[in-house]
């Protein structure tokens, strides 16, 4: 036991000692750590009260330099990249219209034969006059010989041969037919037939158009002062019966009657009062809100609102901007001055929009106590009021009948 005893505690004394060394090292170690965040800290300190070193101009110049190069780079290729996007846009609106005149049979049918020219025509009868005094000769006994005809050197009949034949007789004859424009019908005559159909009843069309645009604009609010802009005529607008509140409507003449004005300078002046607003509010069904973005969405200057505001019935409100209400205006202006065989809704939603719009905007100036532009397109019957009171007349009569025959 005792030597149990004695072995457990020498044992126990190296532990100790192993112990005692390794708690030391450790002790050590603390210091030198404590001794370095002392001296952190001491740096820290200078650090925090000396001032910071000014910053080179030169670096800072450098520095400015390069971000607006980038920046600058970074906006040509963006331009760049929208004109592209442009041009895109542009040729496929433009095969876009190409296919739809295709469709709608605006391209179908023959077209009419050109009219030969009239130095071959004049030529042509030149030759037929010497092929008759030639014939003259021969009856008179001179000789006309006639070289041998080369096969080989004939060439085959073309149809443009046989009109110009057929245009050489009708001038010996004096038989000529021509058609209501002054052109050679075709052979067939069926083709000259339909386009000259076609262009009158566009012509009819755009009567009727401008007769309805005329009385839309005799029933605006704002027809004695202003009258609306005419929509334009194929490459150029017609002229109308169209003024201005600026002018008093224009100059009037010694009979009494108004002035017509160009069309183009009504919509120009338009289009400035539009610039000069700074925002437009548009109450519509959201049907008719549909038509007016799908029109103004080709238009480079046109965005989308941020908001659209919902309301009953389907209706909904939102704001356009100066840009915006320009961009609807040239979409509009567009789209009621297109051409076409029919009255269509095209045409009535955007005749019926720029008016709205014109009306509003012959009313707006400069000045910090106007109220905003509100175009409002919810028109309807008389008012709730009148209503009411015309079904209790209506109801009267009625109820006192049957009263009377229950009695």
């Amino acid at each position: 036991m005792r030597l149990i005893g004695r072995g457990w505690k020498k044992d126990f004394a190296k532990k100790f000692d192993a112990c005692n060394r390794e708690l030391g090292g450790l002790n050590g170690k603390l210091g030198e750590i404590g001794r370095e965040m002392a001296a952190l800290r001491e740096t820290l300190a200078e650090t925090a009260d000396k001032p910071p070193p000014p910053s080179s101009p030169q670096t800072s110049d450098e520095e400015l330099y390069k971000l607006r190069e980038a920046v600058s780079t970074g906006t040509m290729i963006l331009r760049e990249e929208n004109r592209e996007l442009r041009r895109r846009q542009e040729k496929m609106l433009g095969d876009l219209r190409d296919l739809r005149l295709e469709v709608t049979g605006g391209r179908a049918g023959a077209h009419p034969p050109s009219t030969p020219a009239p130095v071959e025509a004049a030529e042509t009868a030149e030759a037929v006059e010497t092929d008759e005094a030639d014939g003259a000769g021969s009856e008179t006994g001179e000789a006309a010989v006639d070289p041998p005809s080369d096969p080989s050197n004939e060439s085959p009949e073309t149809p443009d041969d046989h009109r110009q034949e057929q245009y050489v007789e009708q001038q010996r004859d004096g038989d000529r037919r021509e058609t209501e424009g002054g052109v050679p019908e075709s052979p067939g005559g069926t083709g000259l037939h339909e386009e000259t159909a076609k262009t009158s009843d566009e012509e009819r069309v755009r009567a009727v158009k401008e007769a309805a645009e005329r009385a839309l604009r005799h029933r605006s609010p704002t027809c004695g002062a202003d009258h609306a802009t005419a929509p334009p005529d194929g490459n150029g607008p017609p002229s109308s019966d169209v003024h201005t509140a600026g002018d008093g409507g224009g100059r009037r003449p010694e009979d009494g009657r108004q002035a017509s004005r160009d069309p183009l300078a009504e919509h120009a002046e338009l289009l400035l009062t539009a610039a000069g607003v700074s925002r437009a509010e548009l109450v519509c069904h959201r049907d008719t809100w549909e038509f007016l973005l799908v029109q103004a969405a080709r238009h480079p200057r046109f965005r989308v609102p941020d908001s659209v505001e919902s309301l009953e019935g389907g209706g909904v409100r939102t704001h356009l901007s100066g840009p915006s209400l320009i961009a609807a205006l040239i979409s509009l202006w567009e789209t009621r001055g297109a051409s076409s065989a029919t009255v269509n809704a095209d045409w009535a939603l955007a005749a019926m929009f720029y008016d709205r719009i014109r009306a509003r905007l012959v009313v707006a100036g400069p000045g910090d106590d106007r109220r905003t532009v509100r175009i409002v397109l919810d028109d309807g019957a008389e008012p709730e009021g009148e209503a009411a009171a015309e079904d209790d007349a209506s109801e009267g009569p009625g109820a006192s009948g049957k009263e009377s025959d229950a009695a």
